[in-house]
C-alpha cells in the first residue's frame, strides 16, 4: 500500500509501528520473524484536516502461533482499529472475507501479503487503520 506523505491522517512513524508491539504466545517467540518498518524512511504523516488510513502491517520470516498487532502513541483524540482480510480462492476468482486480529500463524517475505494455514485462505493482509481527528498541528 502507497503511503501519501502529506495526507495520510496516519500516526507519527515510531509510535505507530513500534506500537505494532506484536505480541505473542510463548511458542511463536521461538519463531524467526520480525516487523519489517516500512515507515522508517517515509513515515506515516497526517494533516491538519485529520481523517483515516489503513496502514499495512508487513512480517519477514514465518511464526506458529498467533500474532496479535495493534497501535498506540496516537495523537490526543486519535484511534485506532485492526483487521485482517482474507483471500479466499474459488474456482478462477478470489473473494475477499474479513476478520478480527490476530494475525494467524503463517510465514511472509516482508513486502505484502502472508500466508496461513488456515483452510481455503491461505493468503492474507493485517491493517491497522487509524483515525486522527481534524485540527491538529500537521506532523512531519
Amino acid at each position: 500500500m502507497t503511503i501519501r506523505r502529506w495526507r495520510a491522517a496516519a500516526f507519527a512513524a515510531a509510535a505507530a509501528i513500534m506500537a505494532v508491539a506484536l505480541a505473542t504466545s510463548t511458542a511463536a517467540s521461538a519463531a524467526t520473524w520480525q516487523l519489517t518498518d516500512q515507515y522508517t524512511a517515509y513515515p506515516a504523516c497526517y494533516t491538519t484536516s485529520g481523517g483515516q488510513e489503513p496502514l499495512e502491517i508487513n512480517l519477514s520470516g514465518s511464526w506458529s502461533a498467533p500474532l496479535s498487532y495493534g497501535a498506540s502513541g496516537l495523537p490526543a483524540g486519535g484511534s485506532s482499529s485492526d483487521i485482517i482480510y482474507y483471500a479466499i480462492f474459488q474456482s478462477q476468482s478470489i473473494l475477499w472475507s474479513t476478520g478480527p486480529p490476530p494475525i494467524p500463524p503463517g510465514s511472509s517475505n516482508g513486502t505484502g501479503p502472508f500466508t496461513t494455514d488456515l483452510a481455503g485462505s491461505p493468503v492474507a493482509y493485517a491493517y491497522v487503520t487509524t483515525t486522527i481527528p481534524a485540527g491538529l498541528a500537521r506532523s512531519c
